[in-house]
């Protein structure tokens, strides 16, 4: 029995929240932190959730029509990536844990830490001081060992004071520890707000200045975060670079297409692998150079590229001849915090970078959640920025519509393709490596080439130049592969899409109220009203983070009986959707018709989850 139209949208909003909470940190946590007692010393054990992705993913291909189950066990045993990995890290008598943290899922994060290490918290050997938004829903988690800091006011990200202080703090603890003490650090998307350090040659105001400038004028997050890293102390590995000799092991949770991990809450754990002077490029490419209040800024990164005399040192970072860790010394000197000089090349140095939970993940656990519905969903995850918002808002309902009235899809299909992400992701695992390249000498590489077309999960391990000391390991249901969706043969009616675009901010005496989202739903919004469609969709798009611009909502949403108010609206009150949207100002738009997707902060944040599903009739 078909749906009716309320019953369809509350059919949304439970495909959405599956999967917010297929990426929710404590559950994340706790499926690959493992505590193990030994006779004589406990060790932390890092697993894989490779298992599960894969035990999951085979149960969804065969609750697809037509996709035989022999079939699915072929692709899944080509797969050499589909495998367990993990870290085990020994944590000796009488030896520390430290928590450090930055993000706005980091307090979901420390409680799974706290319960994994429950037995050394009680030991009283576990510390830690993680930075978060200073949101009540998030403070109410009970935590014992590890303080959780207010570094910025909800709805407002931007570095504050209390953000500096947080990362003073952060700093200080890390410096306590002793060489073979165990850091963890907790990096979530909101990170680069909540680590606020500025080198000495700026203000914070001046780069909170920079900020609002780029944001305004249409940058994306991978160039915000090029641009200021070269101003702050612990963005493009300071974090790295004070724990230099210690052993740190980084739990990700990605709000950043692709996953770049030098992006992901401007890589505070990663060397730097952008230049002063790509962020010259990005500041010129924006004008910045011709705004008076920004002269300053201009004039450090200028100088810095000017002294560029390396670029891209796996053991540099671009400061002219000066190593990161002497320049990292020389400015946290000024500010009076000790940098501890150690041997550089410490036996029990260890870093790893490992991402448990990205936007694909959300993905395709809504996806699962659709079929559980009785939906049959297309679903798909930009890996690189997708642009504008009303052009994704767009192309995302034509698109939809277009597969609605398909009755049968084939791989030559044109969908989504202003960002790529099908075609991304279906030949983005062309290029990996093992975790020790050495235990692996012997395998056939023509044998074990995973195949791009047939493979829906993979491993990506980003290599440094030293294999046996740090380690960048996505243990995620990492980008899962859109041919998934070429088996179908029948007609969609549903289309699950994740991503992030950016929004063109207006002058800000014009400017209303609204996030990306909201513009992206408003313009898709209109786009129906000029057409002739006579289907109307339940269209949902909200940020996984429960936040979208400087607003109350996550996002917004529309089906038949909102787009039908909006119509009498227009007809009677001369009301102008587009004049909404040319001034940002969709949350007001859509506050007029009850139709802001509010759901508080959710502890995540993985970009955004769109969902389309077709309209049903009632009957």
């Amino acid at each position: 029995m078909n749906s009716p139209p309320l019953q369809q949208l509350q059919d949304a909003i439970t495909i959405w929240q599956s999967g917010v909470d297929a990426v929710n940190p404590l559950k994340l946590i706790l499926n690959s932190v493992f505590l193990n007692e030994t006779k004589s010393y406990y060790e932390i054990k890092i697993q894989s959730l490779l298992r599960n992705a894969k035990s999951n993913c085979l149960e969804f291909y065969q609750s697809i029509e037509n996709a035989p189950e022999e079939r699915n066990q072929k692709e899944f045993t080509q797969s050499s990536l589909l495998r367990d990995y993990s870290v085990i890290e020994p944590l000796f008598p009488n030896r520390r844990i430290i928590v450090v943290g930055m993000g706005k899922a980091s307090a979901q994060m420390a409680l799974g830490i706290e319960t994994v290490l429950k037995h050394l918290v009680d030991l009283g050997r576990l510390s830690g001081w993680v930075n978060i938004p200073d949101d009540p829903i998030l403070f109410k988690t009970p935590l014992r060992s590890i303080h959780l800091h207010g570094a910025r006011p909800p709805q407002y990200n931007e570095p504050t004071e209390q953000g500096v202080y947080g990362s003073q703090k952060i700093i200080e603890l890390i410096r306590s520890a002793q060489k073979d003490d165990l850091i963890f650090c907790l990096i979530s998307g909101g990170g680069s707000a909540l680590l606020p350090l500025t080198i000495p040659e700026i203000t914070l105001q001046e780069k909170i200045a920079i900020t609002r400038f780029l944001s305004a004028a249409g940058a994306n997050i991978t160039e915000l975060n090029v641009v200021r890293k070269e101003l702050s102390l612990l963005k493009g590995g300071g974090i790295r670079t004070l724990c230099r000799n210690k052993r740190l092991i980084s739990l990700i949770l990605s709000d950043v297409l692709g996953d770049p991990l030098d992006i992901i809450a401007s890589g505070p754990t990663v060397e730097n692998q952008s230049t002063p002077f790509d962020a010259l490029k990005i500041l010129q490419k924006f004008g910045v150079q011709n705004e008076k209040t920004l002269t300053n800024i201009y004039a450090v990164i200028k100088t810095k590229a000017q002294n560029c005399s390396k670029v891209r040192n796996l053991d540099h970072q671009c400061f002219g001849d000066h190593s990161s860790e002497k320049v990292l010394a020389d400015q946290l000197s000024q500010q009076k915090i000790p940098l501890n000089n150690q041997k550089e090349n410490d036996c029990y140095s260890r870093h790893y970078n490992i991402i448990i939970g990205n936007n694909q993940t959300a993905v395709l656990m809504a996806a699962q959640k659709a079929k559980e519905l009785g939906y049959r969903p297309y679903f798909h995850s930009a890996t690189k920025c997708e642009g504008n918002a009303e052009t994704v808002g767009q192309k995302l309902l034509s698109d939809s519509l277009k597969l609605f009235r398909q009755k049968h899809f084939s791989q030559e299909t044109k969908l989504f393709s202003e960002n790529e992400s099908s075609r991304a992701i279906l030949h983005s695992s062309n290029n990996y490596s093992f975790p020790n390249a050495n235990s692996f000498k012997d395998y056939n590489k023509e044998k074990m080439e995973p195949k791009a077309d047939l493979c829906p999960f993979f491993i990506n391990d980003k290599r440094s130049s030293d294999i046996d000391t740090e380690d960048s390991i996505n243990i995620s249901t990492n980008k899962n592969d859109d041919k998934l969706n070429f088996l179908e043969t029948f007609p969609f009616d549903c289309v699950i899409s994740g991503g992030e675009p950016v929004v063109q901010l207006v002058t800000e005496d014009k400017r209303g109220k609204g996030g990306r989202n909201q513009q992206l739903v408003l313009a898709a919004l209109i786009n129906l009203l000029k057409s002739n469609e006579m289907t109307v969709p339940v269209f949902l798009s909200a940020g996984t983070d429960g936040e979208d611009g400087p607003t109350n909502a996550a996002g917004a949403f529309f089906d038949r009986t909102i787009f039908e108010k909006i119509q009498i609206a227009i007809s009677e009150n001369q009301l102008s959707p587009s004049a909404f949207l040319e001034q940002n100002n969709a949350w007001v738009f859509f506050q007029m018709f009850e139709a802001l997707f509010q759901t508080g902060a959710t502890g995540t944040n993985v970009c955004d989850l769109r969902i389309v599903l077709k309209e049903k009739s009632s009957e």
